[in-house]
């Protein structure tokens, strides 16, 4: 008897079934214009949407999507082309008969001859075990860092229940001012409005010095996955200390009803917390009439550390853990043959210290 399902390459004539059950399992639509972005814009992407369909043989519907994003990621002056997966969902009434594993399967299968050196993925909860089931390392719990802004507007916009409407916001008030740095006195840090190339620029300076594994930001990068993503209204920012650059900010719009902001990406030289405790408040100060502020620090411990101590609420505690959805960054080379597989660039890939990542590193936008 053959298997219920079968996987195969998308197709124009599927966009309607994608669209329908993205809508089904995420309860938001993606727009023709946003998905054209994400599949067909992206400069690493030959001319066919790269997304994998599950179908059920007996019906011929399409029930499983799982998407796959090329990506090049490097270390000092070495580069590698790289994929991770996104809009990983199977239609509800079709799950637990091991489709998210088929679809995994069919992609290993598919770029086993590849110039992919590694796979990464941020998958739910409800698809990680899929992903460990086929190879996969869990490397840590994916953090999102929420500073609140605008208490009584983010409350309003994200629960419906008297307290965290009306009783929350002042006690948050008053919790996010004790927390505030008072400001250092000698040093001058500015946050001054720049050009995508000036962040490359910058991008290129901490590039030479990194001993992480990340995403190479050129200029092609930069224009895809800030300018050219529907509504996102990127904003760049170069981090000056005493006239000199030290890093930099790409701020966009988080595209829900919340009214907030993502830092979407940052490259701080060094780390250096002086310079970064500065620029985000004057980060907080221009945008202080949003509900709130999200980023990623979790591959940085200091900055992590430091971001936590200024009252950034962490998605993985009280009281945003029931709010935000669970994720996990998982990874795995294309090829396991044996452990050293695991290390590229002498830096083992399922280990966190190896890995530098920020918001734009996946597809939330």
């Amino acid at each position: 008897m053959g298997s219920r399902y079968e996987t195969r390459w998308f197709e124009p004539d599927d966009l309607r079934h994608f669209q329908a059950c993205f809508k089904l399992v995420f309860g938001s639509f993606m727009t023709e214009e946003f998905w054209q972005w994400k599949y067909l814009k992206n400069p690493l992407i030959d001319e066919k949407a790269p997304i994998i369909v599950a179908e059920e043989v007996e019906t011929g519907k399409a029930v499983g999507f799982r998407g796959c994003v090329p990506t090049q990621l490097g270390l000092g002056s070495e580069f590698i082309k790289a994929m991770y997966f996104a809009d990983v969902m199977v239609h509800p009434d079709h799950r637990r008969f091991g489709i998210n594993t088929l679809m995994i399967e069919y992609a290993l299968s598919e770029f086993k001859d590849s110039p992919y050196k590694l796979y990464y993925n941020f998958p739910r909860t409800a698809t990680h075990m899929g992903n460990i089931k086929t190879g996969f390392r869990s490397v840590c719990p994916v953090n999102d860092l929420l500073l609140v802004m605008n208490p009584k507007k983010l409350a309003h916009a994200m629960f419906s229940g008297w307290f965290y409407r009306n009783i929350a916001p002042p006690i948050y008030s008053v919790y996010s001012l004790l927390r505030r740095p008072s400001r250092k006195i000698g040093t001058k840090v500015t946050l001054d409005s720049c050009e995508p190339d000036d962040a490359i620029k910058m991008y290129n300076v901490w590039r030479e010095t990194t001993d992480k594994i990340h995403t190479v930001r050129d200029i092609k990068y930069i224009k895809w996955r800030f300018n050219e993503i529907p509504q996102s209204d990127p904003a760049y920012y170069i981090i000056n200390k005493d006239g000199a650059p030290q890093g930099y900010f790409i701020v966009t719009r988080k595209q829900d009803e919340t009214d907030s902001i993502i830092l979407s990406d940052y490259i701080i030289v060094n780390n250096d917390l002086t310079v970064l405790s500065e620029a985000i408040e004057q980060l907080a100060n221009e945008y202080r009439q949003k509900s709130s502020l999200m980023t990623w620090a979790f591959t940085v411990p200091e900055i992590h550390n430091y971001l936590r101590g200024r009252g950034f609420l962490e998605s993985t505690r009280f009281p945003l853990k029931d709010y935000v959805t669970q994720r996990t960054f998982v990874t795995r080379p294309t090829n396991l043959e044996d452990d050293t597989q695991w290390i590229i660039w002498g830096a083992d890939i399922s280990k966190l210290e190896s890995w530098y990542l920020t918001p734009s590193d996946t597809d939330i936008t």
